[in-house]
């Protein structure tokens, strides 16, 4: 069995913008979830998703602060952004104290109100 340790904390994604708002596609990773998927023939897959939330209005937070989440895959694959010479990570765990600092104070506004119930909205 293979071991993958992923620290809870402040992440950033690639696409942040060091020059545009605080927080901008930056993320606070909460968790992993893990999921039987169904396959080919009957058999069953353990998909693990790591679990986040949005330090900017991103769609989930503006659909009842909601939490998102990544398949592990996909957020461990580094990207090859095509302003840059090689690739990066996808998410760039936030490690200088005061952009932690930063970040704290927007998730505690944020999530300040975070709803106690679970409100979804479901298209017919």
């Amino acid at each position: 069995m293979k071991h993958i340790v992923i620290k809870k904390g402040f992440y950033k994604h690639w696409k942040h913008d060091p020059n545009g708002p605080k927080g901008n596609c930056c993320y606070e990773v909460l968790n992993a979830s893990h999921s039987k998927v169904r396959q080919a023939l009957g058999t069953e897959k353990d998909e693990i998703v790591i679990v986040y939330r949005p330090l900017y209005p991103s769609f989930v937070y503006e659909a009842g602060k909601h939490w998102d989440h990544k398949k592990l895959e996909e957020f461990l694959k580094p990207v090859l952004p095509a302003f840059e010479g090689g690739t990066t990570e996808r998410y760039a765990l936030v490690i200088d104290p005061e952009e932690i600092k930063i970040l704290t104070a927007i998730r505690d506004v944020m999530y300040a109100d975070e709803p106690k119930e679970i409100i979804l909205a479901i298209p017919e």
